[in-house]
């Protein structure tokens, strides 16, 4: 569900977006990569995209490589003239800033990363240096990072854009943090 709203057309994308939110996304999104730091993660990540390979969802690409850490799905019901491509790696996102560096929106579930505390003129937990720096030093400008229970710190420069109560019945609720890299 999520790769299929990242990848529509661009005129439903833009008008979706843009009326529940105040940041514009003038395009559709390309290219998803998703990052897991556990094989176990990992590999229900790749189970998921299987079964939507079943489904008629998405193919496997030609040219399909044979590492393990990574696997790559394409589109095949989206409106394009370039297909929109999934992959999911393998690893610590640190060690994969190549892919950090090009994303233009980041889903962090960052219920248990550790905090410095909670921040009351942001009304929220906020995120260890450890992650808040290592995103800032390897995302691009204007890149949005969607992190769960937990706001990215605003001594980076992320500013935080909108929070969002939803739904978790594993956790009695949380609150999704959108922030935007301003550097």
């Amino acid at each position: 569900v999520l790769y299929a709203a990242l990848c529509r057309n661009q005129d439903h994308a833009s008008s979706e977006i843009t009326s529940t939110s105040t940041y514009s996304y003038p395009f559709a999104f390309q290219h998803v990569h998703g990052i897991e730091i556990t094989q176990a993660l990992h590999d229900i990540g790749i189970s998921s995209l299987e079964k939507g390979i079943e489904k008629g969802l998405f193919s496997l690409p030609p040219d399909d490589n044979d590492n393990d850490n990574t696997i790559g799905i394409d589109a095949v019901h989206v409106d394009h003239d370039h297909e929109p491509t999934v992959t999911l790696h393998l690893g610590p996102a640190n060690e994969l800033s190549s892919v950090l560096n090009q994303a233009d929106i980041i889903f962090s579930y960052s219920t248990v990363f550790p905090t410095k505390g909670f921040d009351p003129d942001l009304g929220a937990m906020i995120l260890s240096k450890e992650w808040s720096q290592m995103l800032a030093q390897h995302c691009k400008k204007d890149c949005v990072v969607i992190t769960t229970d937990r706001a990215l710190d605003p001594v980076y420069g992320w500013e935080l854009m909108h929070k969002l109560d939803v739904d978790n019945p594993k956790l009695f609720g949380s609150t999704g943090y959108v922030s935007i890299l301003r550097k």
